[in-house]
């Protein structure tokens, strides 16, 4: 993993709103909000611009996992056979349409980071936060307003603090990327900024495996100068400090689930992960093929239940057997009538129960190999990106990152923009 950026991007702070693709910008903007309506207008914007669909696959890029998910996925069909008023039809078709976005806006990504310039797309990454950042700002505003002073004292303030995305969890982790991408930039200022956004959202959950990750690259990366793992420390402990002045009831929120996970009375989230484990091993078809789209433990699944959203159809509502004995149990209407059981603890939505249930170990093979695969396969050629690959094997434990289009978007765009800096180096140096 290399050192820090050195190139002349680090003096962005001032110019960064230079070089901006706006149509881009107003396409990422749009297609990371968490109303489903609103993600076509994404791809109205981007076709009205570029009158063009990018059709071609780099083979070493994340596109070949969403094209493989595509095909794999359509062989779900065949769950129609064994329902007789054929209400999976509609969940299959919702299934199919969120792998095929999911791979449309892989395309555009890849295409913008392909032919754009550094700068360009360096000031359009950075301008997404910063438009973020005021976002976020006003929300802060308003808190500090309502509560007249400290808003953190109340456990859930952080969920007020969503940015301009679905909630305060999908902020929260893309301003975790934020941190290491400024870093590696040299924009340290930014990268404090990030890190005092993560807090604001007060994802526990997410901060646990941020600080880990952040842990451990700090003491195994050859790269950092002493003098940065020092720096990195004492800040880190510093927004510790104040977070769990500002906010000492999330603090011993988290303790308090933390001595559960080994308890008798484990989070659902891990009951969760028990379930996945015993429908996988249940039988030879379970752990290859799994139970097909939809039909164990997805987005798609609790959308199609009912009781998930309300838009969805009543007379197609459909809920499989696989689903109603496992995750349904653990994340219903019923349970909920407890505010205290939403919490992360409790959510069974996760990547790899959604890959393993529903994809077997085909999807899970998929998964790791072209997805999480362009990670390891470039780790020595990456710089942040590098780090929030490892973030993202926590990440995915958390919810069904590839259905929402929200972190995703920005992980594959710094990712692939990493890479192009490396390659394009490489080149000069050659010449």
């Amino acid at each position: 993993m290399m050192s820090p950026s050195s190139d002349s991007s680090k003096n962005a702070g001032l110019t960064h709103w230079k070089g901006v693709n706006y149509p881009f910008l107003i396409f990422l903007i749009l297609l990371t909000q968490g109303n489903i309506l609103i993600k076509p207008l994404a791809f109205i914007v981007i076709i009205f611009v570029w009158q063009s669909v990018p059709t071609k696959i780099d083979r070493k890029s994340m596109g070949v996992f969403y094209a493989l998910m595509v095909v794999y996925s359509s062989f779900s069909i065949f769950t129609l056979y064994g329902n007789a008023d054929n209400s999976y039809l509609l969940v299959y078709l919702l299934g199919m349409f969120f792998w095929i976005l999911g791979l449309l806006s892989f395309q555009y990504i890849a295409s913008f980071v392909r032919h754009s310039s550094s700068k360009s797309i360096d000031a359009t990454i950075h301008a997404f936060f910063t438009f973020n950042l005021i976002v976020c700002g006003l929300q802060l505003i308003r808190l500090v307003l309502l509560f007249g002073g400290n808003p953190f004292l109340n456990q859930s303030s952080g969920d007020h603090v969503p940015g301009i995305f679905t909630n305060s969890s999908v902020n929260f982790i893309i301003c975790s990327f934020y941190i290491f991408y400024f870093y590696y930039k040299k924009r340290y200022k930014w990268a404090f900024i990030a890190a005092l956004l993560c807090l604001s959202a007060t994802y526990m959950t997410g901060m646990l495996i941020l600080f880990l990750v952040t842990g451990y690259f700090v003491i195994t990366s050859r790269k950092i100068k002493m003098i940065h793992r020092v720096g990195i420390a004492f800040v880190g402990i510093l927004l510790l400090v104040g977070f769990s002045l500002a906010s000492p009831g999330n603090i011993l929120y988290a303790k308090a689930i933390l001595n559960t996970v080994t308890g008798d009375n484990k989070p659902r989230k891990i009951q969760s992960f028990i379930q996945t484990a015993e429908y996988i091993v249940e039988n030879p078809r379970n752990f290859i093929f799994g139970s097909g789209m939809g039909n164990f433990s997805s987005r798609v699944a609790f959308v199609a239940d009912g009781e998930y959203v309300k838009w969805y159809p009543r007379e197609y509502l459909y809920r499989s057997k696989e689903f109603s004995e496992n995750h349904f149990s653990l994340w219903n209407a019923n349970l909920l009538m407890d505010r205290t059981q939403k919490g992360t603890s409790n959510q069974p939505f996760s990547v790899y129960n959604q890959m393993l249930g529903e994809y077997g170990m085909i999807g899970f093979s998929v998964l790791m190999i072209y997805y999480m695969g362009f990670f390891f396969r470039n780790f020595s050629k990456l710089t942040y990106s590098a780090v929030l690959g490892m973030l993202m094997i926590g990440y995915f434990t958390l919810d069904y990152w590839f259905e929402f289009y929200s972190l995703t978007i920005i992980l594959e765009m710094m990712a692939l923009y990493d890479l192009k800096t490396y390659e394009d180096r490489s080149k000069a140096i050659s010449s």
